[in-house]
């Protein structure tokens, strides 16, 4: 994995969508932390990825990416504005209309 930097505004506002509609859904002590943010676990001195997400700029449409116990990537699209998102790793569902507020698509197809 590597950062790319320089985001346009489009994934900005899905991104900050994103984090507030899983923060609004996460147990105490939880907490959504920035794009950038790495986190380290001290006992494997790792950094440990269990799920991951990519969110269209384009449309009503989500790849999500599962580790599952045997080390196995699984695929899942998720399809449409009345779509329900299920991030396992955190146990949160959220629905896709709100992920998208504020996305204008025509911009994010011409970008």
């Amino acid at each position: 994995m590597f950062a790319i930097s320089g985001g346009t505004l489009q994934h900005s506002v899905l991104g900050f969508n994103l984090g507030r509609e899983i923060g609004n859904r996460l147990k105490d002590g939880c907490t959504v932390a920035g794009f950038d943010t790495r986190v380290h676990v001290e006992a494997s001195r790792l950094y440990t990825l269990e799920e991951y997400i990519l969110v269209s700029p384009c449309d009503y449409s989500i790849d999500q990416f599962l580790r599952n116990e045997s080390g196995i990537w699984t695929f899942q699209g998720v399809r449409g504005e009345d779509s329900i998102l299920e991030i396992a790793s955190v146990r949160v569902t959220v629905l896709l209309k709100p992920i998208y507020k504020g996305v204008d698509f025509t911009l994010a197809n011409e970008e």
